[in-house]
């Protein structure tokens, strides 16, 4: 093999080592959609740590975060403690939401 095509095939797997590497690295996990119901049991079980409530018409979108129970694990690759649900907005949501200490943040409706 010539020298330029041995150089030049080192160069090609260097590119291709630098893309699968960012991949690996930059790749955002997506939240778990979940349904409704399963937020409400998470709420109503002390489970769930912080949400963030973003208005949609009647109903709202809601992305959660569950406590760790093992705060080693909080953060790694593999453990997933964010989720996303769309359910209705009220009253009654609100007043579990302050009953099990869940620190809430609303976010702008959507335009």
């Amino acid at each position: 093999m010539k020298q330029s095509q041995k150089t030049l095939l080192f160069w090609v797997l260097v590119i291709l080592m630098c893309i699968v590497i960012f991949n690996f690295v930059a790749r955002e996990e997506q939240p778990r959609s979940v349904p409704f119901s399963e937020f409400v049991t998470d709420v109503s079980a002390g489970k769930v740590q912080k949400v963030k409530i973003r208005p949609q018409d009647n109903s709202g979108e809601y992305t959660y975060w569950l406590k760790s129970a093992d705060e080693s694990t909080q953060g790694q690759r593999g453990v997933r403690n964010e989720k996303v649900t769309v359910g209705i907005m009220g009253e009654q949501i609100n007043q579990q939401l302050l009953e099990n200490e869940v620190s809430v943040e609303y976010l702008p409706e959507d335009q």
